[in-house]
């Protein structure tokens, strides 16, 4: 079997993980050949709209560079369309469908493209004059793509947002490698707010520990002689289910794969920080008892996650505070992110229970920050 048609078996087993966390974006596209059809500008979001940020720009001929780096924007919406600060206030987009090579205009890929293993894909044509790149092609679920004198450039949807009236922006960490061969990019949130000074060096400091273990694991693994030409990835997101001026509520999704592995793997991470007192928030400080309160907490899961059609792993729902590690407050719920294989087979995927606040009241500590806000809501 080729290589990259290796990697479509290993990518198209991540998908499910993947396309459930990452920020809303729409990839619904119709696969089949259309290369004289076109939309109007009301369909454009059939997998385009929305903000982009770019994790990776590779010149495609030896020995060029390039003056675009990482972090660059692209922003496309039926009405503009931007790429950092320059926008075409009045884009004539067209969609139509086209194949690899066609899109390459005749260069050879990089080793390090891990989403192009379609033969073909949308390509919106923004019809702008002096913004570049001035077409994006939909090359997977996970990225658009476009060129810029002789340069590939990956977009992924940008996870910044803006939430109880304060905006949290996203810078980015990239770095790749060729011995061994890995490509690393993390989605940084940097909330927009004199408060958060402390809790945006956590969060950088919590990217960052991640692509740097991701790193030292190459120190112990060995990668099989036949796949040393296969990349391993690691891509990290996130989404902030509350943001408040007294707190903040965070979790990043982390997508990795080690060469040699069977398939990609997929974890969570969270922060709870009160912003009022500036530290951590830990599960076991909302609750007058704790024990108590894990004991509800895992019956509510159980019963939650109990389906016919999904074997449960009871042994990860047991009444511990490490089982219940990746909690975040929303505006329903105390929300429980399970990773594979915690409470759930590969297959089933990443599994999440949201707990009603009303089932908490009477659980929670109100002097506590966390705690205070279930009981108020």
């Amino acid at each position: 079997m080729k290589k990259m048609q290796v990697m479509a078996v290993i990518l198209a087993a991540g998908v499910f993980m993947l396309s459930a966390f990452i920020p809303a974006v729409s990839l619904a596209v119709d696969a089949t050949p259309m290369p004289d059809e076109t939309k109007t500008p009301t369909d454009v979001e059939d997998g385009f709209t929305g903000n982009w940020i770019a994790y990776s720009v590779t010149p495609l001929k030896s020995g060029t560079t390039s003056r675009l780096t990482p972090g660059v924007r692209v922003k496309v919406t039926p009405e503009n369309y931007s790429v950092d600060e320059t926008t075409c206030p009045a884009p004539n987009y067209s969609i139509k469908t086209v194949t690899k090579k066609d899109f390459l205009q005749g260069n050879t890929l990089p080793n390090t493209s891990l989403d192009f293993y379609e033969d073909q894909f949308p390509y919106l044509t923004t019809g702008c004059k002096g913004v570049e790149p001035a077409g994006l092609a939909l090359v997977s679920y996970h990225s658009l793509a476009g060129l810029v004198d002789g340069k590939l450039i990956l977009f992924e949807p940008d996870s910044g947002v803006s939430v109880g009236g304060l905006d949290v922006t996203t810078d980015l960490v990239s770095e790749s490698s060729e011995q061994p061969l890995y490509e690393i990019h993390g989605q940084v949130p940097v909330i927009q707010d004199p408060s958060a000074e402390k809790l945006n060096a956590l969060l950088k400091k919590a990217v960052t520990e991640e692509l740097d273990g991701f790193k030292k694991s190459f120190i112990d693994w060995e990668i099989p002689p036949e796949m040393a030409s296969y990349v391993s990835f690691m891509w990290i997101n996130y989404d902030v289910p509350l943001l408040a001026p007294q707190m903040a509520s965070i979790r990043f999704h982390v997508d990795y794969y080690n060469a040699g592995a069977a398939h990609p793997n997929h974890y969570f991470k969270v922060v709870n920080f009160d912003l009022e007192h500036g530290k951590l928030g830990e599960l076991k400080d909302l609750f007058t008892d704790p024990a108590k309160a894990y004991e509800f907490i895992s019956k509510f899961c159980k019963a939650d996650l109990t389906k016919p059609d999904l074997p449960l792993f009871e042994e990860g729902l047991e009444p511990k505070e490490e089982n219940f590690k990746n909690w975040n407050l929303t505006d329903k719920g105390l929300r429980l992110s399970f990773d594979p294989y915690q409470v759930a087979p590969y297959a089933a995927g990443p599994q999440e229970v949201l707990v009603p606040y009303s089932e908490l009241r009477g659980l929670v500590k109100k002097t506590d920050a966390f705690g205070a806000f279930i009981a108020q809501n």
